[in-house]
């Protein structure tokens, strides 16, 4: 009987297992701080996260670097796993301690 159980589940597991894969992530509210000894590095938040394969979209976003003095608004920011790029696009704010505040649709 065990046996029957045991092949059951490893039958759905494997018919599911490719649904499982390739479905989408969707996350509400994010706030992500990263850390590097002791001291906060970078700070993201977004009011939504979605993940589809190897792409990472954010909706709303702030962005932080404290040591370099940079703060970033924007509506959406894309993350390009295969490429390793970060796209950030519409209404887009960068604000420097240094050289001030620039303004741009894409960065």
């Amino acid at each position: 009987m065990g046996k029957i159980f045991k092949g059951i589940f490893i039958l759905i597991t494997l018919f599911l297992s490719p649904w499982a894969l390739s479905q989408e992530t969707k996350i509400r509210g994010v706030n992500y701080q990263k850390y590097e000894s002791e001291k906060l590095i970078w700070k993201l938040v977004s009011d939504t996260y979605e993940q589809k394969d190897d792409t990472f979209i954010a909706q709303n976003v702030y962005l932080e670097n404290l040591p370099k003095g940079l703060r970033i608004y924007a509506k959406e920011a894309l993350y390009l796993k295969r490429e390793e790029k970060f796209i950030l696009k519409g209404k887009v704010k960068l604000i420097t301690e240094k050289e001030g505040e620039i303004y741009t649709e894409e960065l």
